[in-house]
């Protein structure tokens, strides 16, 4: 259980968690005002759902962030094989 824990730690999008407690509204509200379950929110939050663009874009608007704030785009790296 232990580690199932310390990995959704890893996964969460902290910008995210941040800007949802900085907002002082409950995440209940920030879902239903986006249109989602808070359930969806939740699993948003901690990176276990990636929201849609639409979603995201929302999001950002409802808690006064940018997009790339929120979501930053992840580096992918990419190893050939010579």
């Amino acid at each position: 259980f232990r580690i199932i824990s310390f990995l959704r730690v890893i996964n969460m999008n902290l910008s995210l968690k941040l800007a949802v407690v900085a907002s002082g509204r409950p995440a209940y509200q920030i879902a239903s005002e986006l249109g989602i379950t808070d359930t969806r929110l939740s699993k948003i939050i901690l990176g276990l759902l990636q929201p849609r663009p639409e979603e995201q874009i929302k999001l950002a608007t409802i808690l006064g962030k940018k997009e790339s704030e929120l979501f930053p785009k992840k580096k992918t790296e990419v190893t050939l094989n010579e």
